[in-house]
């Protein structure tokens, strides 16, 4: 009898064991075909978005709801406004004309500016904002740093001005002097030079000669000064903002005044220029630097510190004036005899001048024609020399 009741509970045990064994396989069935359906519609939901990311999609109209959410500083509002409007490409070139001062401080007569503009096919207007004197003609931020001494009584919005410009179908571009400033400079702030072993502010001449203060490129504040200003106009919508006198005082020597020994000129310009340049493109903006197209001639250096080919920038914009070559332009084995009688081949040199002091940053190329020439054949020779892109004076 033990054995037949061992056998028994053998005999239970296993039929236990196998339906506890056919209950484990039913719900391991059923947590799979859960599993497997959640896996189905995640897939699903997800495929979408995948697409558009491996297709570019994603990176326009899906972001622009996010984007639109997450900005909501006044600053953001104009840069989405601006965004839009007409902008050159890198291949597109652009022709500017540029808008006089008091056309700019009167919006009645800038209408019938950009109605004459758009007739003579123009695509881009220029407008100083920052003068030789350090003027400024729109309401810029710097009045925080300086005060409102600099800042024109009648000064114009920027945000207004370059949207005006775009509705008119033109790409509204700015030109702001630097360094060559006589206002902002202000000892107090520590923006310029200073006479050597002294407490007096350095003037380029005596003060009774007409000398003036310069801003210090050499002071951060000076830099800072001057990049608050190209900030502010990229952040208003202009596209492209052309920086002048991006040098020092346009005399030979500056032994009386204390210098900074730590870098040279040329590279305390540069690092200006590629700050400026990394201060406009957080707007889509650009920077080309303008000096005097002679500043390239090898024959005559016109500013302290060397000539304008040792100061690298995306772009430039060289001033062409032929009178500034006298009576005979020569370039290595050209030479031309009274320029102004010969624009065409005086044209031509200039620019291959320019391109040979510049081989190797390889920059874009925007001459401004300065007034008092004949602009059609000036135009006429940069074509012929490759060079579409201008702006009139």
């Amino acid at each position: 009898m033990g054995s037949m009741a061992k056998y028994r509970k053998i005999k239970r045990h296993k039929i236990k064991y196998t339906r506890h064994r056919k209950k484990n396989s039913v719900l391991k069935t059923v947590l799979f075909i859960i599993l497997l359906g959640v896996l189905v519609f995640l897939a699903y939901s997800v495929a979408g978005p995948i697409k558009k990311l491996f297709t570019g999609e994603l990176t326009t109209s899906d972001t622009s709801s996010v984007s639109s959410v997450t900005s909501d500083s006044p600053s953001s509002d104009i840069v989405s406004d601006t965004s839009s409007a007409v902008v050159p490409s890198e291949t597109e070139t652009l022709k500017a004309i540029t808008m006089p001062t008091d056309t700019i401080l009167d919006a009645a007569k800038q209408d019938a500016f950009l109605s004459e503009a758009k007739a003579k096919g123009y695509q881009a207007v220029l407008v100083e904002l920052k003068d030789d004197s350090g003027m400024i003609y729109f309401r810029s931020s710097v009045s925080a740093i300086n005060g409102d001494k600099a800042i024109a009584e009648n000064a114009v919005s920027a945000e207004t001005l370059a949207k005006k410009l775009q509705d008119a179908g033109m790409v509204p571009v700015a030109a702001v002097h630097t360094f060559k400033d006589k206002t902002a400079p202000d000892k107090t702030k520590d923006n310029t030079f200073m006479v050597k072993n002294s407490t007096y502010t350095w003037f380029d001449r005596a003060a009774s000669d007409g000398g003036k203060p310069w801003l210090n490129p050499y002071k951060e504040s000076a830099r800072n000064y001057n990049l608050t200003i190209v900030e502010d106009l990229a952040k208003a919508g202009f596209k492209e903002i052309i920086l002048k006198s991006v040098h020092f005082p346009e005399i030979n020597s500056m032994n009386k005044a204390q210098l900074d020994t730590s870098v040279s000129i040329s590279e305390i310009l540069n690092q200006y220029v590629a700050s400026a340049q990394a201060a406009a493109a957080k707007y889509h903006a650009k920077i080309a630097v303008s000096y005097n197209a002679v500043g390239y001639w090898s024959e005559k250096k016109v500013t302290y510190g060397g000539e304008a080919g040792s100061i690298k920038a995306d772009a430039i914009a060289p001033v062409i004036r032929i009178a500034d070559y006298g009576n005979k332009l020569t370039f290595g084995e050209t030479v031309i005899e009274s320029p102004q009688q010969n624009i065409n081949a005086a044209v031509k040199a200039v620019i291959a001048q320019i391109q040979a002091k510049t081989a190797g940053q390889k920059p874009d190329i925007i001459p401004i024609i300065a007034s008092g020439q004949n602009t059609d054949e000036i135009v006429k020779a940069l074509a012929e020399a490759g060079i579409n892109s201008y702006v009139v004076e």
